[in-house]
């Protein structure tokens, strides 16, 4: 079993749990990494070490900058809201995913093999 904690201010988090860091949902704009540590900045850096998720309604249009980043996209429909639980449970197999591929520190020991 894995524990994440989910954080929405990033300036409050200390030097050291940055590097706990498994995924980051991302709206489109690079002055949302602005306030992030060195080395999480820049979003094609952080995304080689995170798990991006860009997640918008269906019938909006997907900001360019995204279009450029390496995330996962998602979306949502503004009226079928009870769908929202498949994209929950996508955003959590793309984040376990990446720990598998790229974090198996975080994975339970019996796991990591």
């Amino acid at each position: 079993k894995i524990r994440f904690v989910l954080m929405d201010a990033p300036h409050r988090m200390k030097p050291q749990q940055w590097e706990n860091v498994v995924g980051v949902v991302v709206d489109g704009p690079e002055w949302q990494f602005k306030q992030y540590p060195r080395g999480f900045q820049n979003p094609v850096e952080l995304f080689n070490r995170t798990c991006g998720v860009n997640i918008r309604y269906a019938d909006e249009v997907e900001q360019s900058t995204v279009r450029g980043w390496r995330v996962h996209r998602l979306q949502i429909s503004r009226g079928t809201r009870h769908a929202d639980m498949i994209v929950a449970t996508e955003f959590w197999r793309k984040i376990e995913q990446h720990i598998k591929l790229k974090r198996r520190e975080f994975l339970p020991a019996q796991q990591r093999r």
